[in-house]
């Protein structure tokens, strides 16, 4: 599919204001709702499904290996950026919330999800807001 040359700009301008960002301070808002529209448009065009695959599993690993040997079995796991619920399935735990900004993967998440599991649509902030009693 041809992309146009305004859509080439629009994506240079997103991408360079994208990295600025940690040194130009932007009103937290707009720069939540840009996030959250990347974040869908690449869930529906399948763009975040490399998450998925074999050679991505080393960095779960890590992760997982880090998880067991520092913390009891029946953790209990709060999972910010959980995406579509990948360390969900690689875990063991006694409980498991996970927040994502993005309702895609939150609902992919769901189905996904085994007992003692909740995934929230929220940004961090108001995820461990919503967490912090219940875990």
């Amino acid at each position: 599919m041809a992309v146009s040359a305004f859509e080439n700009i629009k994506r240079f301008f997103i991408r360079l204001g994208i990295g600025l960002m940690p040194y130009f301070p932007l009103p937290w808002e707009p720069y939540r709702k840009a996030l959250v529209r990347d974040s869908e448009k690449r869930y529906a065009s399948g763009r975040w499904d490399y998450m998925n695959d074999i050679a991505e599993a080393h960095r779960y690993s890590i992760i997982v290996g880090g998880c067991e040997y520092c913390t009891p079995p029946e953790r209990r796991v709060l999972d910010v950026g959980c995406g579509d619920g990948i360390l969900q399935q690689r875990l063991r735990y006694s409980g498991y919330v996970g927040v994502d900004m993005n309702a895609a993967a939150i609902s992919r998440a769901q189905a996904r999800g085994a007992s003692g599991a909740t995934s929230v649509v929220a940004d961090a902030a108001q995820g461990f807001r919503r967490t912090a009693n219940s875990m």
